[in-house]
């Protein structure tokens, strides 16, 4: 389960987050930041329930920062982690959705900070993120 804190400046932007974490199953959730799967996995040496060991960080800079949980088995001590493929669908959701949008309001003469008030009420964005993108 995902869970999406909400406020009142966000609250209308909602379908457009809930839409690209549709596109995920149930089968995971975000635990103290960490992307993991609810059922840890079997290993794939030896079959064994595997144990979670802590997490490995992706980081689109400045924009995007996913914790992706890391799993150890306690019989044949292999080490896996989940499929970072989440997170390259949350970068591709950056690039067709949020940059056209920065790009559009870059285009109308909108000040780097101007567009970091305007993206605040959407989802965070400075303006060196916002300068660094566009």
């Amino acid at each position: 389960m995902v869970q999406v804190i909400t406020n009142l400046n966000n609250f209308d932007k909602m379908s457009s987050i809930l839409e690209i974490l549709q596109k995920f199953s149930n089968d995971f959730i975000l635990e103290n930041g960490v992307y993991y799967a609810q059922n840890c996995p079997n290993c794939p040496e030896c079959g064994q329930i595997m144990t979670r060991n802590g997490s490995n960080k992706r980081t689109k800079k400045g924009i995007i920062t996913l914790k992706i949980g890391k799993y150890h088995c306690p019989n044949c001590h292999k080490n896996t982690q989940e499929s970072p493929e989440f997170f390259e669908k949350l970068v591709q959701y950056v690039r067709e959705k949020i940059l056209p949008l920065l790009v559009t309001i870059r285009s109308e003469k909108v000040s780097y900070r101007g567009i970091e008030e305007i993206m605040g009420f959407l989802i965070p964005l400075g303006k060196d993120s916002a300068y660094g993108l566009i």
